[in-house]
């Protein structure tokens, strides 16, 4: 695996994912907040079978959707949101925030990166064994059933 997905802090987010959507395998969908809401982007994700959803940028009392045109993607991003199965699918952003902020909140978690940690293969196996540990905590402390080995 290369270091697609590892980037400086200074590479901004919209870039990240102009990078990551087109290696997804399969389709579906997508979320992201409002820092994804970009043409470009809806356009990236349906190219790779995927719907971006994402909340509308605010429109700094513009109204409306401007003279641009739009993504379909994106218009279809709009009015899923304004479903009951749209307003479902993106609150599983917000649980996926939790686990991550709980990730990286949580003492043994993804804490900053010890100075040993600094090489792409580090990162990649440091990540990976502070994941694993983490879900099986998450086991430990709400399904321990699942731990049992025959």
């Amino acid at each position: 695996m290369s270091g697609i997905g590892l980037a400086p802090m200074n590479v901004s987010e919209k870039t990240m994912a102009r990078r990551l959507i087109p290696t997804l395998p399969g389709g579906g969908y997508l979320l992201g907040d409002s820092e994804y809401d970009a043409n470009p982007l809806y356009d990236l994700a349906a190219e790779a079978d995927f719907q971006l959803v994402a909340k509308k940028r605010r429109d700094r009392g513009r109204g409306g959707l401007g003279h641009r045109r739009q993504s379909p993607g994106r218009l279809r991003s709009i009015e899923l949101l304004q479903t009951e199965f749209g307003r479902m699918l993106y609150n599983q952003r917000n649980a996926i925030e939790c686990r991550f902020g709980t990730l990286t909140a949580t003492g043994g978690g993804l804490a900053p990166l010890p100075a040993w940690v600094r090489r792409f293969h580090r990162v990649r196996h440091w990540v990976q064994a502070k994941i694993l540990a983490a879900g099986v905590r998450w086991l430990i402390l709400h399904d321990p059933q699942k731990l049992v080995f025959a």
